[in-house]
């Protein structure tokens, strides 16, 4: 699964070109996403003066993350 955010449309075409290329669905980060922790996740997103946009910040803060063994 890949998450996305894109201010400009950019990482959306990245997220795309990925989730075609390897055979994956690719969501659109808001407020209201909801992410299915027993799944492979890429997360992609623009860098803003360094930094991940606040919205993707917040995504990730909700985010309990598990290690998987394989």
């Amino acid at each position: 699964m890949i998450y996305y955010f894109s201010g400009t449309g950019n990482t959306e075409h990245i997220a795309k070109k990925l989730a075609t290329k390897i055979g994956q669905e690719f969501i659109l980060i808001t407020h209201e996403t909801i992410t299915d922790k027993d799944e492979r996740t890429i997360i992609q997103t623009p860098l803003y003066f360094w930094s991940m946009p606040q919205i993707v910040k917040e995504y990730l803060s909700m985010i309990t993350w598990k290690k998987k063994m394989n």
